[in-house]
């Protein structure tokens, strides 16, 4: 669960950077 986690908060402030 916690990598999962992980995974998916790097990727929510991916896409905030993104923008």
């Amino acid at each position: 669960m916690n990598t999962a986690q992980s995974f998916v908060a790097l990727i929510l402030e991916a896409s905030f950077n993104i923008r």
